[in-house]
């Protein structure tokens, strides 16, 4: 019967220990995280820092406005077994959005819904942090499944009127981008018709420039034959076919 009761006990001490609160969940618990941090810091370090630990310190940053240390402990606890993965990557959203670092809040709102696909606070704050991103027609997307899956949502007015925006606002880039494209268009349809003036132009220029060469050629040429033909017409009237400029040979050759 004795060693009974020591069994009995032994459980007894063991689930007591096992789901006893630490020094420091108790400081979190009573609304004092700035003195919980050290000794989760020191449990931390040790490596005796509970599974719901890892949450309460990060919570415990994000209270007192350390939010890089928060998501970082936050992250850290993603990779020990026993954590509840959902809730961690959530929080770490909350304090990188806190942080004003809404890509790394995107990554964190998109593993904890990976974690649990309906868990509609993610969906709903990653919709936040995409529009702070201006990722629009993602966080449209967001903002659309959230009320299709949360019609009581008591901010459903106020998320009605950022969707019609964000629709008005992709419209309105539309409308844009199409004219922006029309002008690209007409832009690239004007330098290609100017281009082919230029050519035109270029082209014009040369054939008169050859053509003018072409002509110089030729009254050059017809300047050298006119001046052959002059100078073959004056050599043969200079040359005479009579006696009279030719030396006779009645009287005797006399040598000197």
């Amino acid at each position: 019967m004795k060693r009974t009761n020591g069994a009995v006990f032994f459980l007894l001490f063991f689930a007591v220990s096992l789901f006893a609160e630490s020094e420091g969940e108790r400081l979190f618990k009573s609304n004092n995280p700035a003195a919980a941090i050290p000794l989760f810091e020191r449990e931390l370090a040790s490596g005796t820092l509970s599974s719901a630990a890892y949450n309460y310190l990060g919570l415990s940053y994000y209270q007192t406005g350390q939010y890089d240390k928060s998501v970082a402990v936050f992250e850290k606890g993603l990779s020990v077994p026993g954590t509840d993965k959902k809730v961690l990557a959530y929080n770490a959203g909350n304090s990188a959005f806190a942080a004003g670092n809404y890509a790394k809040a995107d990554e964190c709102y998109s593993l904890a819904l990976a974690a649990s696909p309906d868990f509609t606070k993610a969906l709903l704050n990653r919709a936040n942090a995409r529009l702070n991103q201006m990722r629009l027609q993602d966080a449209l997307g967001d903002y659309e499944t959230y009320i299709v899956r949360v019609p009581g949502d008591p901010q459903r007015t106020e998320i009605e009127r950022v969707i019609a925006l964000l629709r008005a606002e992709l419209a309105r880039k539309e409308e844009e981008a199409r004219a922006a494209a029309a002008l690209e268009q007409a832009r690239k349809a004007e330098e290609a018709r100017m281009r082919a003036e230029q050519e035109r132009i270029a082209a014009d220029k040369a054939r008169r420039e050859a053509e003018a060469k072409a002509a110089e050629e030729a009254r050059k040429k017809k300047l050298l034959e006119d001046v052959a033909n002059s100078l073959r017409a004056t050599n043969t009237e200079n040359m005479s076919g009579g006696a009279e400029d030719t030396l006779g040979y009645e009287s005797e050759p006399e040598l000197d």
